[in-house]
């Protein structure tokens, strides 16, 4: 696998429809809520699991070097025995 980084202008070619709508942000609407909150360095935490207390240390530890913790939860088709999107999301 080849190592990525992308930087720049980001856009959303096309958004597929989910009955998780209100939780779907474009890349715009993302660095907004960064920019409303006052974050400038975030990290991102993403999962297809219901968060755990491995989970939350991880996070916790995070908030220690950073503004913000943006919580990723992979929602739609996934692997067959991974969580239902309502268990991911409770």
């Amino acid at each position: 696998m080849n190592d990525y980084a992308l930087g720049g202008s980001i856009y959303l070619h096309k958004s597929k429809p989910s009955a998780y709508e209100n939780y779907n942000l474009s890349p715009k609407e993302t660095r907004a809520l960064f920019k409303e909150k006052g974050w400038n360095e975030i990290v991102a935490f993403q999962t297809r699991n219901p968060p755990h207390i491995g989970h939350e240390y991880v996070q916790k530890a995070a908030l220690t070097v950073v503004d913000g913790l943006f919580i990723n939860p992979i929602i739609g088709k996934k692997k067959k025995g991974d969580f239902t999107d309502e268990v991911i999301l409770e």
